[in-house]
């Protein structure tokens, strides 16, 4: 056959064709998504597709019967590989399909690898002849084509159903608007290869062999979405993926189930579990609290991560909304970050903050300490001149009036310097550092104890109104609340000076609790109102703020998952808001 003549022959015209689609879309997959495993392997797949076109083309224009043989041998590999393909693919996409198929990969490769062997090795037994027909020569299928047929069924069959039923159960409305299309570009190889390019050859059947055709639409079909939609459906990242995963922070793709659908490296360091069992894994698992529908808007919070080791790593979680280019839903992209160093440094701040806070209250203290102890001496004093007369042994009746007196001088005393010990144990509870952990709070005993360290700086002329209500209990860290409350309390007695009314009152807003200190104080100047919560912004004399106190507060109640509200005006005093989550436990 004169090679002009190929011009017009319609099996060469469709070989030429799928060998050009199948580089083409090898190339325009790999290009989306260099570095992405999932994507060199489809690129693979489809440049064997190619191998396998040119190969019929070498056999379709060979001189003679050895050359059309030599040609098909070539061309093997291009398509023997198919199945361990699919597989190794699988293998590498979403959890859990590579949880069943990697195992499995290096003993398909082993297999298909034999089939080859006998390909090149056992004369008839894959090809068993090849005849002269108008346009050119075809090879007659021997009984090895059946097997490796039906042994790439077995591999591509499981494979393509378990990737239509995620595309199909798939919360991203991207990938279910991708389904009618993928199902169709897998459906066609599946049908087409056994019946144009198996079946029928050997059933004597004249046929047009367009197995490499179909599959090489297949890989234009997987490019053609991936463009349109702005992301493979087979892996996604590329050198964006290497960057992420060389990132501290974890990053995840989250699905609008809550499902992860990728995950960087950093997030299987941060949680001590690989990538692959990551993915495929509710987010809510890993986070104690969880997150609230963190894919439909963006949002910061801070919770803690479970690891695998069974530690609880304080961690930042932001979310931010995902769409392809189409605007369909893809899910969120999470950013987790490792907060333990913050955690130290935020401790170490607000334990800074509450001894600043105690040394402002050290004078009220110690003349409340020195008040008890004054006549704890002076009854001491008159005890050991009441023993001293004892000794002497005087009348009964003044004996007796000396033991009277002895008793209500000791009852004095115990409650002298149980009256000391009191404020000792509140001013201890309070400077300790605590643990930071959440748990149930009651606020109203909270709020006592606040009161009571709090109250040596407090005038004569200061009148303190508790309206404790009954609440539920808060969720938080009992320390960095106390913290919050005694920093509210002093700003108040400063506002107030000698005379005013402070009013500490607790209620429940919805699914929240709330903690009011009013004062009926100065109030706060307009223009001061927007920088109350900027650091070292006071309006003490110098030496008796630090300017730390509103700021460190409003951090530990946002960190709480709180809100923090001043309302102020001057003169007319001011209100301040603390609203809690409720403890859920």
């Amino acid at each position: 056959m004169r090679v002009e003549e190929a011009c017009v022959n319609l099996p060469i015209l469709i070989a030429l064709l799928a060998a050009t689609i199948g580089a083409a879309s090898a190339a325009a997959i790999v290009t989306l998504g260099p570095g992405v495993r999932a994507n060199q392997l489809a690129g693979l797949l489809l440049t064997g597709v190619a191998w396998w076109a040119m190969g019929d083309v070498l056999r379709l224009l060979a001189p003679d019967a050895s050359w059309a043989l030599r040609a098909a041998e070539v061309s093997a590999p291009g398509w023997i590989f198919m199945g361990p393909l699919a597989l190794h693919l699988a293998s590498v996409m979403r959890a859990p399909a590579g949880a069943w198929a990697r195992p499995l990969v290096p003993w398909s490769y082993a297999l298909f690898g034999a089939f080859l062997a006998g390909a090149w090795l056992a004369p008839g037994w894959m090809f068993e002849k090849v005849i002269r027909e108008p346009d050119g020569w075809v090879v007659v299928p021997g009984p090895g084509v059946i097997v490796v047929m039906l042994a790439t069924l077995v591999h591509v069959v499981p494979v393509a159903a378990y990737g239509v039923r995620v595309f199909r159960r798939s919360p991203s409305a991207s990938d279910r608007a991708r389904l009618r299309w993928l199902a169709a570009g897998v459906a066609l190889p599946i049908v087409t290869i056994p019946t144009f390019n198996v079946i029928l050859p050997m059933l004597g059947q004249p046929s047009v062999r367009l197995g490499s055709l179909a599959l090489a639409t297949f890989g234009a079909v997987v490019a053609w979405t991936a463009h349109r939609h702005g992301a493979s459906p087979l892996g996604r990242g590329g050198l964006a993926r290497q960057i992420v995963d060389a990132h501290p922070d974890g990053v995840a793709l989250v699905f609008p189930s809550g499902e992860i659908g990728s995950a960087s490296e950093g997030l299987a360091r941060l949680t001590g579990r690989p990538t692959w069992l990551l993915e495929g894994r509710s987010l809510d698992s890993l986070l104690n609290p969880p997150l609230e529908e963190p894919q439909r808007e963006a949002s910061y919070v801070e919770t803690h991560l479970c690891r695998d080791d069974g530690e609880r790593v304080p961690v930042s979680v932001d979310t931010r909304p995902l769409a392809d280019r189409r605007g369909l839903d893809l899910g969120c992209v999470v950013v987790i970050r490792d907060l333990r160093e913050v955690a130290d440094l935020r401790s170490q701040l607000v334990t800074s903050g509450r001894l600043a806070s105690m040394g402002q209250l050290a004078a009220g203290i110690a003349h409340e300490i020195n008040n008890p102890m004054a006549f704890v001496r002076t009854n001491l004093t008159l005890l050991r001149e009441h023993w001293q007369r004892m000794e002497k042994e005087p009348p009964p009746a003044e004996r007796e009036n000396l033991l009277s007196e002895a008793d209500e001088l000791l009852e004095e005393s115990l409650e002298g310097v149980e009256r000391a010990c009191a404020i000792v144990r509140d001013v201890n509870a309070f400077s300790h550092a605590g643990t930071g952990e959440r748990e149930p709070v009651e606020l109203a005993e909270l709020l006592e104890n606040v009161l009571r360290v709090a109250s040596p700086h407090l005038h004569r002329g200061v009148r303190v109104v508790r309206r404790f209500r009954t609440i539920p209990p808060a969720d938080g860290a009992p320390q960095e609340l106390k913290q919050v409350f005694l920093n509210l309390l002093l700003n108040a007695a400063h506002a107030l000076g000698e005379l005013g009314t402070i009013t500490v009152e607790t209620a429940t807003e919805s699914n929240a609790v709330v903690v009011r200190v009013c004062d009926d104080g100065c109030g706060i100047p307009e223009a001061d109102r927007e920088k109350v919560f900027d650091p070292f912004f006071t309006t003490k004399p110098v030496g008796e703020g630090t300017g730390m106190g509103l700021f460190i507060s409003y951090q530990i109640v946002r960190n709480h998952g709180g809100e923090f509200i001043i309302e102020s005006a001057p003169d007319q005093g001011t209100r301040v808001s603390v609203r809690l989550p409720i403890h859920s436990g």
